[in-house]
């Protein structure tokens, strides 16, 4: 191994683990209510596809459609990223990562209430890597998302992400 190909791959580990705490933050970061950083996560004209059908482009405008997503509840919820998977190509790279989402009850606990995967795209800016779009897909309940209604349709994992080329 030459010292080329071991920096490569430390790049390729540095890289993948640099937007793998980005979808950690991603869930972090709105049960905080801290959307200036997440407005940070994403490109300049980053799109979000949430499950129902409805996007947003640019950090500002998905601010905004979040902002009115978490307006529709007071219940506290909490965002669990789990089982991140990353693929770099150079300068763009895809994940998916599974999302459950637990929301407080009437009764005081809390309990899982919806699950799905964020299929996303990254792009390397010069301010690090970025979500270039991400579609949400609820896959439990089948019905779709609690506040957002009924999901459109259960796209393909293969299926190209909003924002990638």
């Amino acid at each position: 191994m030459t010292d080329d190909d071991l920096a490569a791959r430390v790049q390729r580990l540095e890289d993948q683990q640099s937007i793998v705490q980005s979808l950690i933050d991603y869930g972090e970061l709105i049960d905080a209510g801290d959307l200036e950083g997440f407005a940070a996560l994403w490109a300049e004209d980053g799109v979000l596809e949430l499950a129902n059908g409805q996007q947003a482009r640019g950090a500002a405008a998905i601010v905004e459609m979040l902002q009115a997503v978490m307006s529709a509840s007071t219940q506290t919820v909490r965002h669990l990223e789990m089982n991140p998977r990353v693929a770099v190509d150079g300068d763009t790279a895809t994940s998916t990562v599974l999302y459950a989402v637990a929301r407080t009850q009437p009764d005081g606990f809390s309990r899982v209430v919806w699950m799905g995967h964020h299929y996303s795209s990254h792009v390397r800016t010069a301010g690090g890597w970025k979500i270039a779009g991400r579609r949400n897909v609820v896959d439990l309940p089948e019905t779709g998302h609690p506040l957002m209604g009924p999901r459109v349709r259960a796209p393909a994992a293969a299926e190209a992400v909003p924002g990638s080329a």
